[in-house]
């Protein structure tokens, strides 16, 4: 499946039921995914608000600020507060943070919510120690072709992006295929 501006008003169907978005962490992808989301959602009337999870003393935290994303305002928290209020958790940090951490993430997580995942490392890590995703909670995997900085720099240049690899019914992947955010003046 392709994404593009042409499935840009099926955004608020897709994300029917979903009042925060957690993206944890802030490394290669999260700032273009996280500034992508809100984007797009503002763009489309939402009241959907994009929140991002990171430890506190964090050296990411003044990038995220930089970017908009405030304590004050409930747009950045630590990463379990983040995790356990969200609908939707974009899970984006450092493949051994995901090793070690994903137990205590994956208990934070309400019954109900749903995790993206960027690529397929975690699967792998959980199927090494024989254990499975709780059954109370959704996964979707989208995996970019790209660095997601790229894809963005792309759709704000010329409305366009790169392919990804969906891994979930259609309604799930148009949360995560990132939609082409408005033109920027």
């Amino acid at each position: 499946m392709r994404g593009g501006r042409d499935k840009f008003p099926a955004l608020p169907k897709a994300l029917s039921g979903i009042k925060q978005v957690g993206v944890i962490g802030w490394g290669s992808q999260a700032p273009a995914q996280a500034q992508n989301m809100r984007d797009s959602f503002a763009a489309a009337g939402m009241d959907v608000k994009v929140t991002i999870g990171l430890r506190a003393d964090s050296p990411s935290v003044a990038e995220a600020e930089a970017c908009g994303y405030k304590r004050s305002d409930g747009t950045l928290g630590d990463v379990f507060d983040v995790v356990a209020s969200s609908d939707l958790v974009v899970l984006l940090i450092s493949d051994a943070a995901q090793a070690k951490l994903y137990p205590r993430l994956l208990a934070a997580m309400k019954p109900g919510a749903t995790l993206g995942l960027s690529h397929g490392f975690l699967l792998g890590v959980m199927k090494n120690d024989g254990v499975d995703f709780r059954k109370d909670i959704n996964v979707v995997l989208v995996a970019p072709k790209a660095r997601l900085l790229l894809l963005l720099l792309l759709l704000l240049a010329c409305g366009d992006g790169v392919y990804a690899f969906p891994a979930a019914p259609l309604q799930a992947m148009l949360v995560l295929l990132l939609l082409a955010p408005p033109k920027r003046p």
